[in-house]
């Protein structure tokens, strides 16, 4: 195990451009645009190569900024994270792009040192990797409720121009978190939490949640309101603004983080990234 202890190579990381060309996961002009990243996790890369003998990493790309719907693993399919501080670059990673690259050909090798992940975007990082096989799956009635009238893209729309200041959109079911309702006097009674970023401007970011929440709430009575006031398929029983750094560990657990993988972006221009 000591051979790859004592190597340089990190989850996170990012292979060198001649690197990543001497390993065929890109070539000629486009080299200079590829971001390799290893994902593999520390303790796999560490380990003898007997255990593991590969190390995966997803072929990415240099963008010029961050949209913020593929900010804070928002997306499970793809991501976009800051490396470096001073000078810094974005780079963009999807699921599909994964490959695995022979640890003896890594072996005596040197990752780009001069951009590297800070914990946050490490964290977001693993996240992302992790969501892909552990992401929120709802009833598949509720989602039919959710699609009436288009609320799942009417939802979409509203929050989009959060970009960055949203760090993710949680749903909370209660005890009907797994049910799907038959009876159309049945209600899903729903919470939802918009949970907002403390950095790098916690005011901002809060006063954009409140805009999308007040959105939202006028979404939801429009659609599933009757003339009497009455809901119908669903109630949104609340919609709560809180900060990543007041969300409980229990809150993290329980409750189930709504994705907007199924928007169309192709007409809507990137936004920037708040640096």
């Amino acid at each position: 195990m000591a051979e790859w202890r004592n190597e340089p190579w990190r989850q996170g990381q990012l292979l060198t451009h001649e690197k990543a060309v001497e390993l065929d996961l890109t070539s000629g002009a486009d080299a200079v645009h590829c971001a390799v990243v290893l994902i593999s996790h520390d303790c796999d890369i560490a380990a003898k190569t007997e255990l593991e003998p590969n190390i995966e990493v997803i072929v990415g790309r240099y963008v010029n900024v961050i949209d913020g719907d593929f900010a804070n693993a928002k997306n499970v399919r793809k991501l976009q994270l800051k490396y470096g501080s001073s000078p810094h670059k974005f780079v963009e990673m999807e699921a599909k792009n994964r490959s695995f690259v022979a640890k003896a050909r890594l072996s005596g090798c040197q990752p780009i040192t001069d951009l590297a992940l800070d914990l946050s975007n490490k964290r977001i990082l693993q996240k992302w990797l992790a969501a892909r096989y552990d992401r929120a799956a709802f009833p598949n009635e509720f989602e039919n409720r959710l699609k009436k009238n288009k609320t799942h893209d009417k939802l979409a729309k509203i929050l989009k121009p959060t970009g960055a200041c949203l760090r993710g959109v949680y749903f909370d079911l209660g005890e009907q978190a797994d049910t799907d309702l038959e009876a159309d006097a049945d209600v899903y009674e729903l919470e939802i939490y918009l949970l907002h970023v403390t950095e790098p401007d916690a005011n901002v970011a809060a006063c954009t949640a409140e805009k999308a929440k007040q959105k939202i709430i006028e979404c939801f009575k429009s659609n599933y309101c009757d003339e009497q006031g009455r809901w119908c398929a669903i109630e949104l029983v609340g919609c709560y603004v809180i900060s990543d750094a007041a969300m409980t560990v229990l809150q993290s657990l329980l409750l189930r983080q709504w994705r907007m993988d199924h928007m169309s972006l192709r007409e809507n221009p990137n936004q920037p990234m708040v640096d």
